[in-house]
């Protein structure tokens, strides 16, 4: 009984130390996007305060500026519903054929529409077209969006390389 007591303890303190770092994560997700909506709503005032007043040029600017802040809401959205469905244990569908370069070319269209717009992607492919692995191709599709999405805020020279093979019979981003 004695161990079982312990046994019992020590699975309650895992169990609030996850409860913290989920509380902690929520916490910082949700900082996070603050920003960028207070973004999207300080530009939205200004434009529909000096709409009339704003060369072409400018509420081009900020245009562009409220999308990709919107992207950025978005993704973080993406993110707490995917560790809140981690959360569940839940299992991910992986039995449906997926196209790999279908798939990789949807993430480099999402990749051309992230600012900054004067990073270059370098990518080659040595995949077949026809190739199909058995996985979740939206989860496939997310992974190498947030890849690509940090590879472009960190890249030096303002170049990304994406280079996709074959190695020892798994593919290779």
């Amino acid at each position: 009984m004695e161990k079982s007591n312990e046994e019992l303890t020590k699975a309650n303190m895992l169990e609030e130390e996850a409860n913290q770092r989920k509380t902690i994560f929520i916490h910082d997700m949700s900082m996070q996007i603050r920003t960028p909506l207070n973004l999207i709503a300080g530009f939205m005032q200004v434009l529909r305060d000096t709409f009339g007043l704003l060369s072409t040029e400018e509420k081009d600017n900020f245009t562009d500026t409220m999308k990709q802040n919107a992207i950025t809401v978005k993704r973080m959205a993406y993110m707490l519903f995917d560790v809140s469905w981690r959360g569940d244990q839940k299992i991910y569908d992986m039995s449906k054929a997926v196209n790999v370069n279908d798939v990789v070319e949807l993430s480099i269209k999402d990749f051309k529409e992230m600012i900054p717009h004067d990073v270059r992607l370098d990518y080659t492919t040595t995949i077949p077209d026809d190739k199909c692995i058995y996985t979740n191709a939206l989860y496939m599709h997310r992974i190498l969006r947030e890849l690509l999405f940090n590879a472009k805020n960190f890249a030096p020279n303002n170049i990304v390389g994406l280079h996709v093979d074959t190695h020892n019979g798994y593919i290779r981003f």
